[in-house]
């Protein structure tokens, strides 16, 4: 079985996700849980960044009008609707039918 050769860029994230949890408990639970609050709260500055990037590019406010303004004419068409019901109605029909048949033998 031939597994290929090393991606040395997907070993070098794994050691370093290594170092960084060799580090993180290494002084015990006080800096774990300085390691939660960083982790927690990280995704939300990243996010908020993002957003900022975001805001800042040519037709940033066309996008967010595009977006919060409703489309009616699709929104009155029955073909999304159709399809998502019978998503959602599938599995409960199945179940349905397991009840009945199960309740037969």
């Amino acid at each position: 079985m031939d597994l290929g050769e090393l991606r040395w860029e997907l070993v070098a994230c794994l050691g370093g996700v290594f170092v960084i949890c060799y580090f993180s408990m290494w002084k015990g639970i006080l800096v774990s849980g300085k390691v939660v609050w960083f982790t927690a709260l990280f995704p939300y500055v990243v996010l908020f960044i993002l957003m900022i990037r975001g805001a800042t590019l040519p037709g940033a406010g066309e996008g967010v009008k595009y977006y919060l303004t409703p489309n009616f004419t699709r929104l009155a068409s029955s073909q999304g609707y159709r399809s998502k019901a019978v998503k959602c109605l599938n599995p409960m029909l199945f179940t349905v039918i397991d009840l009945r048949l199960s309740q037969m033998s």
